[in-house]
């Protein structure tokens, strides 16, 4: 998250500082609402208990480790 928020704050004009946090903070909280959906629904699938809450975990573990894999610039 670092790199965004620097990344994000560096492209911005100072006199859009204040439109500019609003808009990295919604979206920061509209992913944390995805990520809840994107947990909970497999967890509620019909396959059963335990195969959503395993496939919530891998898709964790490919969210979280996704950003290593970008290529540097």
């Amino acid at each position: 998250m670092p790199r965004t928020t620097a990344a994000q704050l560096e492209t911005a004009a100072p006199h859009q500082a204040g439109t500019n946090s609003g808009v990295f903070t919604t979206s920061r909280q509209a992913g944390g609402a995805l990520a809840i959906v994107g947990l909970g629904v497999p967890t509620a699938a019909p396959t059963g208990f335990r195969t959503g809450q395993l496939l919530g975990v891998v898709m964790t573990a490919v969210v979280a480790v996704a950003p290593v894999w970008q290529p540097r610039r």
